[in-house]
């Protein structure tokens, strides 16, 4: 009778178990409770899930990562913004090439760096002359995103932009707009150019200074003429910073949610960075990571270079648990460009 209790009573507790689970909900971000044991911690991070667009990332596996601009012909890594357009000589350009052989190696998706910390942009953008519309390729008329876009389209390639919060040109040009302390109000994005109307029609309204103005437009401009993107790429590295500039963020991110809805966002709540440029991570690179504020509501994120991100004992401290893989990116040249 003895052993027949202990076995109904195990029983009954594997059933409330099961209860618990079923109450408690898969989710992309799970708050942990100040009362929550170990053991409830541990059960909240396995029901901490991917979202659709991380899965899908997570399924691409292999990903191209151009880096070209001014820099492939000064042959320095970081530009200072004040490099004459001209300088971007590029005489010939066969994207269909390049995603061939993307293609060829397993690659399931291109990222290209439409504009680096110095501020000039690949493609036909109506709200610079930093740019490949300034230069001698294809009489002005060029745009290296453009034909990049309609490659990836013929061989099945997913298309990503690494687009430099940093930008050395408006840092460095007297009216440049980046920290030039001007005042948050309300604008429209994206702002009308005559001359150069957008099919797409959607607007947004978004209380901003002048450089997080501009940064929105051309966002815009990339997600609604070259896409579908799936992949926006934030880089955290500033060779110089201006005036305080801040970034809002929270506009940046409801404007490619809206634009790209099928796409993930590199340095903030969705892909994180190893922590190197080797190519290598972790011994062990958990995907459920701790956080100490809502990672859906935050502006600002840290990159995570700790050896250990994910293990129990830094589950233990958190206050959010949040799905973040981590995305390893390295170089196959001396440098990126």
């Amino acid at each position: 009778m003895k052993h027949t209790f202990i076995l109904l009573l195990g029983a009954m507790l594997s059933l409330q178990g099961q209860a618990q689970d079923k109450q408690m909900q898969f989710q992309n971000t799970i708050k942990v409770e100040a009362g929550d044991s170990h053991a409830d911690i541990i059960a909240k991070a396995a029901h901490v899930v991917p979202s659709p667009n991380q899965l899908a990332a997570l399924q691409n596996e292999f990903i191209a990562f151009i880096h070209f601009g001014p820099n492939s012909f000064t042959r320095l890594e970081w530009g200072s913004g004040k490099e004459d357009p001209k300088v971007f000589d590029l005489k010939e350009l066969d994207t269909d090439q390049w995603c061939e052989a993307m293609k060829a190696a397993g690659m399931k998706m291109v990222i290209l760096t439409v504009k680096h910390h110095d501020g000039f942009v690949l493609w036909q953008s109506r709200y610079t002359k930093h740019g490949i519309m300034s230069t001698g390729f294809r009489n002005g008329k060029g745009d290296i995103l453009k034909d990049l876009s309609e490659s990836c389209r013929k061989y099945g390639l997913k298309l990503g932009v690494y687009l430099s919060p940093a930008d050395l040109y408006h840092i460095e040009k007297p009216e440049g707009l980046y920290g030039n302390l001007s005042p948050y109000t309300k604008r429209t994005i994206p702002r009308e150019v005559p001359g150069r109307p957008f099919a797409n029609k959607t607007r947004f309204e978004f209380v901003v200074d002048d450089y997080n103005e501009y940064f929105l437009n051309q966002l815009f401009e990339i997600l609604t003429e070259y896409g579908p993107i799936h992949e926006v790429w934030f880089d955290g590295a500033h060779p110089k910073r201006k005036g305080g500039q801040t970034y809002n963020y929270p506009a940046w991110k409801k404007l490619i949610k809206a634009l790209a809805p099928d796409a993930v966002i590199f340095g903030r709540e969705d892909v994180r960075w190893c922590g190197n440029e080797a190519g290598g991570t972790r011994s062990t690179e958990w995907n459920v990571i701790p956080y100490q504020a809502n990672p859906d509501t935050m502006s600002n994120f840290a990159d995570m270079t700790d050896k250990d991100l994910g293990s129990r004992e830094q589950l233990y401290k958190a206050k959010y648990l949040h799905y973040q893989q981590a995305e390893t990116n390295t170089s196959i040249r001396e440098g990126w460009f």
